[in-house]
């Protein structure tokens, strides 16, 4: 009963940062903090999607030559490792 609570929780979240993640479409650098993020949360149970979210987060973060958000993937992809 527990492991289910916990996937069920999991699932709401992803399917919130999911939901803000399209809501900023259009802005990068919230995209890639949305996509970290969504990385982060993903990783407990896909690894596969998780580092996809970051890769895409990372190629974004490159694209806008803010160093700041480059941290804040490598750092999401930290925790994925």
């Amino acid at each position: 009963m527990c492991l289910s609570t916990i996937a069920i929780a999991q699932n709401k979240i992803t399917d919130s940062l999911k939901t803000v993640l399209q809501k900023h479409a259009g802005n990068n650098t919230s995209t890639i903090v949305d996509l970290a993020n969504l990385a982060v949360v993903t990783q407990e149970f896909n690894n596969d999607e998780a580092m996809n979210h970051a890769f895409k987060a990372l190629h974004l973060a490159n694209k806008t030559n803010k160093p700041l958000y480059s941290g804040i993937v490598y750092k999401a992809l930290g925790v994925i490792y």
